[in-house]
């Protein structure tokens, strides 16, 4: 099972992506017209993505789309030869992951420039719609990970020992006639016994 560490690793590693995508789009309108330079909202780099993040995400990309590359080959291989046709040659797969190299070659060459070319062209308006959106995702998503990260100790048992009167559950059990084991395990009943004498009318 994953630990609380790793899940809270993996939702960060999450967010960076998001601040990746934004700062491609960034960088994207920086290139189409570089008056968004000196715009306070496109402006600020994400602090927490440094050279050697960038780096080792882009590897991490690059191994995901070839890994894909490979599989859509062979999967297309097995559809045309139940289809009884040709398959396709292994120069196909060849050209197709070269492709994948030479883009993965041009972020390279990206880094540090705050010039990025998207894959596809987008109208000015519809990046700075993009950036929006990975804004109010990015925000959300934090606090997601503020919200976790806080609540990590907080169990509903925890808050039933910690923070409830133990009267106050015996009354209720009492007066709704639900079994005390049902709430509180043996060692529990036994820190204390006091509790257990209330009234079912008993009131805090």
């Amino acid at each position: 099972p994953k630990t609380h560490d790793q899940s809270m690793e993996k939702m960060r590693h999450k967010l960076r992506s998001l601040k990746y995508e934004k700062m491609k789009l960034r960088h994207a309108l920086f290139n189409l017209d570089s008056k968004y330079k000196k715009n306070k909202k496109y402006a600020d780099d994400e602090s927490d993505i440094d050279d050697d993040w960038i780096i080792a995400y882009e590897e991490e990309l690059k191994a995901k789309e070839l890994e894909r590359a490979e599989k859509k080959f062979v999967k297309d291989n097995e559809k045309l030869a139940e289809e009884g046709k040709d398959i396709l040659p292994n120069d196909v797969l060849q050209e197709r992951l070269l492709a994948i190299d030479e883009d993965f070659k041009k972020l390279a060459k990206e880094r540090g420039t705050k010039k990025a070319t998207l894959k596809r062209d987008k109208p000015i308006e519809k990046i700075e719609e993009s950036i929006d959106k990975l804004t109010e995702k990015i925000k959300g998503f934090a606090l997601q990970i503020e919200d976790r990260d806080a609540g990590k100790e907080v169990a509903l048992g925890t808050s039933k020992i910690n923070y409830l009167d133990p009267r106050i559950t015996v009354a209720w059990c009492k007066t709704n006639d639900v079994p005390l084991e049902k709430l509180f395990s043996k060692t529990l009943l036994t820190k204390f016994p006091w509790a257990r004498e209330v009234e079912e009318d008993w009131k805090f």
